[in-house]
């Protein structure tokens, strides 16, 4: 009796250290998934490449680029979620234990009762791991991810926070059995503080509460540790109403540079506008960064969450439109397009019985010459020939002669009795001019 008294004090020792470093076991009464029941499920879908978070505190962002080594979340075309590449290949191998937050319709973070839960298929094994479920974003920098999974190896469910993805606190081990080709309903309940956890709407071991050194917000996603998994039938349920619309971020991204931002509300939407660059043509926006999925005009109203899209553009191309005076210049031997990388030396035009004296932007030929087409240069461009008679007068005088001959074969060409009139009246101002010089030479 004696040693049984020193055993059972020995462990409620152990329990109370463990209590202390790791938090203490709740007492019964705690709120089950049946009072979520009739709740509105908040889960909403999302889209695109999400931001994947290492359980040891390290942010796996999609931002500006995301790499490829496969800690990215995605849904895929066929319904389920899944960790994908760049590519959206599904199932990629990573070493690493990630979690990705997903979507609500409403602003959970001041929520304090919930209800969270997701369908998870179990694919092939890459390396020792498991899967499971997001229950909160942690509210330090990294925003660590707080959450619970399931070992294959060891049938044990772990809860998982910033620093530590193996708190086995349920107390229980091996009470289910899940394999490859399974389909598992993983759950919690979070009440202040209390977690109480569930496979296939089984209870796992007892409540746990919480250390007051983990701080989070309420949040829905997936965990995954080394095994292939699609997910789907995702719920957040909070008795909590009058929750605000949850406010997200649309991150705009062309190549590898940020290149603005867009906040909207859920159920509002967003468009998407074209955001202009100079010495190019913008194409469209891209939920993908390899550009492979339909263009994007705007996020509908029934998709949340932080989304990035990706911008495609392709380098504009410009006109090169040659003038002699009004006309157009044909030549199919000079250069007639262009784009801003490339520097264009223009041609040397001819025209008989004129000498060319350059290229001009005005038909006035105000500016200087200009003799090419510099790099980096953009927009449709025009230019003016101008060009110098042989006799000596520039393409102005010569105009302004052939004006005044057309003037003469005016006169001669009129005929009829203007004509006699007018050369009469020639004759008779050089009889009265001659008659003049006459009579002063007279006087003197």
């Amino acid at each position: 009796m004696k040693k049984l008294l020193v055993l059972v004090l020995a462990i409620a020792m152990a329990i109370g250290v463990m209590g202390g470093a790791i938090g203490a076991f709740a007492e019964e009464g705690a709120m089950t998934p049946a009072d979520f029941a009739s709740a509105e499920n908040l889960f909403v879908d999302t889209i695109g490449l999400h931001d994947t978070y290492e359980f040891d505190g390290t942010r796996k962002e999609n931002r500006p680029y995301p790499s490829d080594w496969g800690v990215k979340f995605a849904k895929t075309s066929d319904g389920f979620y899944t960790r994908v590449n760049n590519n959206m290949q599904e199932n990629v191998t990573s070493g690493s234990h990630t979690a990705t937050y997903l979507a609500t319709s409403k602003d959970v973070s001041g929520v304090k009762t919930y209800y969270v839960s997701a369908k998870i298929k179990v694919g092939e094994r890459r390396d020792w791991g498991g899967l499971g479920i997001v229950l909160g974003k942690g509210t330090d920098a990294d925003q660590s991810p707080f959450g619970i999974w399931y070992g294959f190896d060891s049938k044990t469910l772990y809860l998982a926070a910033a620093g530590n993805e193996f708190l086995n606190v349920f107390g229980a081990e091996g009470d289910v059995t899940i394999a490859v080709g399974d389909t598992m309903k993983i759950a919690a309940v979070v009440d202040n503080g209390n977690v109480t956890a569930y496979i296939n709407d089984q209870q796992i071991g007892t409540t746990y509460t919480l250390p007051d050194t983990v701080t989070f917000e309420p949040a829905v996603g997936a965990e995954v540790k080394q095994y292939v998994c699609e997910y789907t039938d995702f719920e957040f349920k909070t008795l909590e109403t009058d929750l605000a619309p949850a406010q997200y971020t649309i991150t705009c991204i062309s190549g590898a540079v940020e290149i603005g931002t867009i906040d909207y509300t859920y159920g509002d939407g967003a468009a998407l506008t074209p955001i202009e660059r100079a010495g190019y043509t913008f194409m469209g926006w891209h939920y993908l960064p390899d550009l492979s999925d339909a263009v994007v005009t705007e996020v509908d109203a029934a998709i949340g969450g932080d989304i990035t899209v990706y911008c495609e553009y392709q380098v504009a191309t410009y006109t090169i439109t040659y003038y002699d005076g009004d006309t157009v210049i044909e030549n199919e031997d000079w250069v007639s397009t262009f784009n801003f990388k490339e520097y264009i030396s223009l041609p040397v035009a001819e025209k008989d019985g004129y000498t060319f004296d350059g290229w001009y932007t005005n038909p006035e030929f105000t500016d200087e010459a200009v003799e090419a087409i510099e790099m980096n240069t953009t927009g449709n461009q025009t230019f003016y020939a101008k060009f110098t008679a042989e006799g000596g007068n520039d393409q102005n005088d010569q105009d302004d002669n052939q004006d005044d001959n057309k003037d003469d074969e005016t006169v001669d060409e009129a005929g009829g009795c203007g004509s006699s009139i007018a050369a009469a009246s020639g004759l008779l101002a050089a009889a009265m001019v001659g008659g003049a010089a006459v009579l002063f030479r007279k006087r003197k």
